[in-house]
């Protein structure tokens, strides 16, 4: 994997714990390190994704080739379900796990209770998926999904 089309230039993502919370106002986010430190800021486009009722499934793929890096599944048939049918469902906090092309873990997000939309980023094992494209899709899964 080439750093110069696989990382974000300018931006460094060396930890491995990330916050990312939405603007009270419309789909703006910010991302944060474990101190606190601004590392990221996006607002909403499209990525590539399939909806269903029992799974979310969105992959994120590389700008230039299109070749997906990772992909960025729900957690739970049940769980989707619920949020997706129930009344009140959208209060059930999203649970996803980030897989690399192979399919094998990398890692998680996970949306804390908060007044704004707030996520944990845990990247568990990023050595084949780089991680700015992840942080990012973190704000735009939260802007499609409409939370």
């Amino acid at each position: 994997m080439s750093p110069a089309t696989d990382d974000i230039r300018g931006i460094d993502l060396s930890e491995d714990e990330y916050t990312v919370e939405q603007s009270l106002v419309r789909n703006k986010y910010v991302a944060e390190d474990a101190d606190g430190e601004v590392v990221l800021r996006g607002k909403q486009k499209l990525l590539d994704n399939d909806l269903s009722f029992l799974q979310d499934t969105w992959r994120v793929r590389d700008p230039d080739t299109e070749r997906k890096l990772a992909e960025i599944n729900s957690r739970g048939a049940l769980v989707t379900l619920a949020r997706n049918s129930l009344p009140f469902g959208e209060w059930i906090p999203h649970e996803y796990e980030i897989t690399d092309r192979n399919g094998d873990h990398v890692g998680s997000i996970e949306r804390q209770f908060a007044l704004r939309d707030r996520y944990e980023i845990t990247i568990d094992d990023a050595s084949d998926v780089p991680k700015e494209p992840v942080v990012a899709a973190a704000m735009v899964i939260d802007a499609i999904q409409k939370n």
